[in-house]
């Protein structure tokens, strides 16, 4: 009688920072709560996906914005990889000018208007303005017994 060795344990993946689309995909069948992907410079990897030639990673990353579709790899050497709920959160930083040809390229339509920039929620940092002043001081402790301890 033969005794079936156990599964390997899933490697509890929450972040990936440089890997193909399709070593992504494998990191997310075996994350079902999604992955962040973190790219320091995002501009590289919006260049890279505006080639011809990674068209088809263009279309996961499109796939894979939200977590409600399933999404296969079927390779000749890897075999099928499929992901029941495809999510992949994008974190990174750049450049406002660079990021804003292609903010422009998503409103003028043509190749840029397939959706992908908009799927990025744009977070920045404000300039300081020189009249704000840090003002220190002890709080107005009359007007905190009047309104009780809040």
């Amino acid at each position: 009688m033969s005794v079936e060795e156990p599964d390997a344990p899933k490697d509890r993946r929450y972040v990936a920072n440089d890997c193909t689309y399709e070593a992504l995909g494998e990191i997310l069948a075996d994350n079902p709560n999604g992955v962040l992907a973190f790219r320091d410079e995002l501009v590289s990897l919006l260049k890279t996906l505006d080639r011809e030639e990674y068209a088809a990673a263009r279309g996961f990353f499109l796939s894979a914005w939200n977590g409600t579709g399933s999404y296969t790899f079927d390779r000749i050497i890897r075999g099928r990889t499929h992901i029941d709920a495809a999510c992949v959160s994008m974190l990174g930083s750049t450049q406002p000018g660079r990021l804003s040809e292609y903010v422009r390229r998503a409103i003028a339509g043509g190749a840029g208007d397939d959706g992908l920039i908009q799927r990025f929620g744009l977070l920045v940092w404000p300039d300081g303005s020189p009249e704000w002043k840090n003002v220190d001081r002890y709080p107005d402790s009359a007007a905190r017994r009047r309104h009780g301890d809040l």
